[in-house]
């Protein structure tokens, strides 16, 4: 079950698939695709960012399955996913750059950044304020347990 059924991996594909046709036709729209410099930044960016997504969505769908998240309340589940998707969020971008800067397909903005831990920790910090200062409240907000709303009769 961990590994998925044929349908998991039927869908996988084609989101991931459509996302990549997605891509290619704006950087081809936006003549992105010029010359073979520009095809190999471009489709050798969405080579990483495809394979590194298929191995943690995947990965974040066995620790759903083993954390039996499904399972839990809802209030949890909120709670749970949220921590769970941060952190793939987190690691995931930290391995997409490292493998950018490997493989030498960082962009000109992105490169202005490389190796500076002190700007990514003020920018992480900055994003997870917002994220809590707005995302908090709103978890705060959702109705605890659904009740079935009564008529007259006493049935709905």
């Amino acid at each position: 079950m961990l590994l998925g059924t044929g349908r998991y991996w039927l869908f996988q594909f084609i989101g991931w698939g459509i996302f990549a046709a997605i891509n290619i036709l704006f950087a081809y729209s936006f003549d992105k695709l010029g010359t073979y410099a520009d095809q190999r930044l471009v489709l050798g960016r969405l080579g990483i960012f495809i394979s590194l997504g298929i191995i943690l969505t995947h990965l974040m769908r066995i620790m759903i399955v083993i954390l039996n998240v499904l399972q839990q309340k809802l209030e949890k589940q909120l709670y749970i996913f949220f921590a769970i998707t941060l952190f793939f969020s987190l690691v995931g971008s930290y391995i997409d750059l490292a493998l950018l800067s490997q493989f030498d397909l960082m962009n000109r903005s992105e490169k202005e950044f490389e190796g500076n831990q002190f700007l990514l920790i003020v920018n992480a910090a900055f994003l997870l304020f917002h994220l809590f200062l707005y995302l908090e409240p709103a978890l705060f907000r959702l109705p605890l347990h659904y009740q079935e709303p009564k008529t007259a009769t006493g049935y709905a």
